[in-house]
């Protein structure tokens, strides 16, 4: 069968947690778009960390083994 990909509304790792045994991927664009514009006033190297440590976050969660 053809892979899957969710993405949209995928903003936390409560989310992520949620579909990640039911897709093979999952799409976060929206959600990086999104820190980007309510942090428009950092500067490029905080607005990488702060990206950086969100993606950082749902990583974590996609490698805790399988919800049973």
């Amino acid at each position: 069968s053809a892979p899957l990909a969710l993405g949209f509304g995928i903003d936390s790792p409560e989310k992520v947690k949620a579909v990640k045994n039911y897709t093979d991927g999952i799409v976060i664009g929206s959600a990086i778009v999104n820190i980007i514009a309510e942090n428009s006033s950092l500067g490029r190297e905080a607005l990488k960390e702060e990206i950086s440590t969100f993606t950082s976050t749902l990583l974590r969660v996609l490698k805790e083994p399988p919800c049973q």
